[in-house]
């Protein structure tokens, strides 16, 4: 998760950032914050998700790169296991 938000963090065109643990908490955010976009997974398109029903505009974003944070983090410790073993 830290990875992601470091990403976001870094992308001027995101003004606000709320993690939540429950799809009620993301309910209750949408309705409060009311954003003017909205921006899920492309895996979406075509199904029911939360939020759906509020009117907010949806722009799904796709996958389009080979890059994974928990990949590369797998990477990094198996180096770092690596060089402990040495």
């Amino acid at each position: 998760m830290d990875e992601r938000l470091i990403q976001l963090r870094a992308v001027k065109f995101v003004d606000l950032i709320v993690i939540y643990d429950t799809e009620l908490d993301l309910i209750n955010l949408l309705k409060a914050i009311r954003p003017n976009l909205r921006v899920i997974g492309a895996d979406y398109i075509d199904k029911s998700f939360t939020g759906d029903d509020l009117g907010i505009e949806v722009k799904f974003n796709s996958r389009n790169h080979s890059f994974s944070s928990s990949g590369l983090r797998k990477r990094i410790q198996s180096a770092e296991n690596l060089k402990e073993t040495k």
